[in-house]
């Protein structure tokens, strides 16, 4: 079964699959923006992105008036307006900024490298892909005849196929770990994806980075290992959109909506609420390193993490994540 190339009602109704590499490059706050997983290809609760700044490019300084926004520096390393100042990220760190705070991203004049992003928008502005010409504002719709013809015409970019992620813990003033929550709910922080929650509600080690324990309302990122021959049961969202973005690991087998799915560096599982999907990857497959971005965070997961009881959310302690025989690579 084809999961790749799939229309935005193929995806909706049965997922599909894309890549960080793929997908329509537009210009949003002044930087080329990658469309990976948006109200275009089929989701309804969050939009995310690939931004690339090349050196000495900036942001634009912005604010979503009703969403929030989280980025993961994926490749390279920059800056981010955050507590009003310009703050060091590099690859693995987490930044999230609640509804109304303005923000920037930028990466140094003599910086020798691109300084790449995977960023996380919720709920999706729809105004953004107006001026593209992918949003059509008296209609309310989403213009998606234009949107396939633009697919169809994008070209591949070029991230490298290495992971850069490392445990840091450099910007000691604007950590999470090291925040009150109600400072993460109403200036943002930093994060990394190396230090959450643990939990093992999908089967393997995971860590919960972006969650409501943590000061974060509607958006959601976990992180961790799928192990080979690992239980991984086949499972939905109900009411939350997911891309599970591999970010590390040899290709490896998983399942999506009943078929098998070949997935590698880069690739996304494009899952919207109530797609069937997990499973894998086989005993003589590698471990595969994957972020679960997902908006809102997966209730259903909460539920069975013991931190979350259907009326109260339990705040842990931040901790490492904890695989055996394994340490985080740190900076």
């Amino acid at each position: 079964m084809d999961f790749r190339n799939r229309t935005h009602e193929e995806i909706r109704r049965s997922g599909g699959v894309g890549n960080l590499n793929e997908g329509i490059e537009i210009s949003l706050h002044g930087l080329a923006t990658r469309l990976i997983a948006w109200p275009g290809n089929g989701f309804q609760t969050q939009s995310v992105h690939v931004v690339t700044h090349r050196p000495g490019e900036e942001s634009e300084r912005y604010a979503y008036p009703l969403g929030e926004e989280a980025v993961l520096c994926l490749q390279g390393e920059g800056e981010v307006w955050l507590h009003e100042r310009w703050v060091a990220v590099g690859a693995g760190d987490v930044a999230f900024w609640p509804p109304g705070v303005a923000h920037a991203t930028r990466n140094a004049l003599g910086a020798e490298r691109d300084f790449v992003l995977v960023t996380q928008l919720t709920p999706p502005p729809f105004d953004l892909y107006e001026p593209a010409g992918f949003y059509d504002r008296v209609a309310g719709a989403m213009r998606f005849g234009v949107i396939e013809h633009a697919r169809r015409a994008a070209l591949p970019g070029s991230l490298a196929l290495r992971s850069e992620l490392r445990l840091r813990d450099s910007e000691p003033d604007v950590r999470a770990w090291n925040l009150e929550l109600d400072d993460v709910r109403t200036r943002g922080a930093l994060f990394n994806v190396y230090r959450g929650a643990q939990t093992g509600s999908v089967g393997s080690a995971t860590l919960m980075v972006l969650w409501p324990g943590h000061g974060v309302r509607s958006s959601g990122l976990n992180f961790g290992p799928i192990e080979p021959g690992a239980p991984a049961p086949r499972h939905t969202h109900p009411i939350s959109d997911e891309c599970v973005v591999f970010l590390d690991g040899e290709p490896g087998d998983l399942e999506l909506r009943g078929g098998r799915v070949r997935v590698q560096m880069h690739d996304v599982l494009l899952v919207p609420c109530g797609v069937e999907h997990g499973g894998g990857p086989m005993r003589d497959q590698g471990r595969l390193w994957v972020a679960g971005i997902a908006s809102p965070p997966q209730p259903d997961l909460l539920l069975k993490s013991g931190y979350y009881d259907g009326v109260a959310v339990t705040t842990p302690p931040f901790g490492e994540l904890r695989v055996p025989g394994w340490r985080a690579p740190r900076a």
